[in-house]
């Protein structure tokens, strides 16, 4: 087997993994009782969803969470024990807060039209094992 059709497994047993942990959180996620929305494009009553089965065929290693305000956001944040950066597309599963980073030159009314209210965390999915993860965002949203 040459080396490109080696790398080219690789990267697709990485992708595979994201995407089964980003719709596994997504599913236990989703209807928690801190979290005020959960958007994830894999999930059928998505509004993306017709068209991420379309583009995409899967719903993508990123998904949102609106927790509902400012102060909420801020307290998961801090009690997350995973890395917070405003890039994304990583191994590790990374957050970032759009209000504050990505967005944060913007008005406050442009953020809103945006889609970015201040409770929104976004989560690019790594390579973690999906229980743990899973672990960590149920004890971070404790402190919600």
């Amino acid at each position: 087997m040459r080396r490109a059709e080696r790398l080219f497994q690789i990267v697709q047993l990485i992708r595979g993994r994201r995407l089964s942990t980003a719709r596994f959180l997504a599913e236990r996620l989703q209807g928690h009782p801190k979290v005020k929305a959960l958007r994830y494009p894999g999930l059928p009553e998505d509004p993306a969803h017709r068209n991420a089965r379309k583009y995409l065929a899967s719903g993508g290693p990123i998904l949102t969470l609106d927790l509902g305000d400012l102060e909420r956001a801020s307290r998961f944040l801090e009690a997350i024990r995973l890395l917070k950066a405003a890039n994304l597309g990583d191994a590790r599963t990374l957050l970032v807060h759009p209000w504050t980073t990505t967005h944060s030159r913007l008005k406050e009314e442009a953020r809103l039209q945006a889609g970015v209210p201040p409770g929104l965390v976004r989560v690019s999915v790594g390579l973690e094992d999906p229980l743990d993860l899973l672990a960590l965002f149920e004890e971070a949203l404790e402190a919600v």
